[in-house]
């Protein structure tokens, strides 16, 4: 007999959040690479605060603000060069329309990533 069960240790309505590939963290400091202009290869190293963390996604409690476009930078393996892509991303429910950010989980492709007010 075998079951397959869910467990739900913590949970947050209403947060800013981002795929985990979009953060960089190193012990307490974490960053995300916003966009410069329109162009997804000039990004800028933003210090973020983040707050809960899943496998897949992590909550942005500060450090983003309306219209920040985040880039994720995927190295290629086999190939040795890297490759940029920004997809839509952001929060969800009341909160996140009283703040002026909108959106919805980030994309696939040429990379996944945020934007708030989008």
């Amino acid at each position: 007999m075998t079951a397959n069960v869910t467990v739900v240790v913590n949970h947050a309505d209403n947060v800013v959040y981002l795929p985990t590939t979009a953060v960089t963290a190193r012990g307490a400091n974490a960053s995300v690479n916003v966009e410069i202009g329109t162009d997804p290869t000039k990004t800028t190293a933003t210090p973020i605060t983040v707050g809960l963390r899943g496998d897949n996604t992590i909550e942005i409690t500060t450090g983003l603000k309306a219209g920040d476009k985040i880039v994720i930078v995927r190295t290629a393996v086999a190939a040795g060069t890297t490759a940029a892509g920004g997809a839509r991303a952001g929060a969800t429910g009341a909160a996140a329309g009283a703040a002026g950010i909108t959106g919805g989980a980030g994309g696939a492709g040429g990379g996944a990533g945020a934007r708030a007010g989008g």
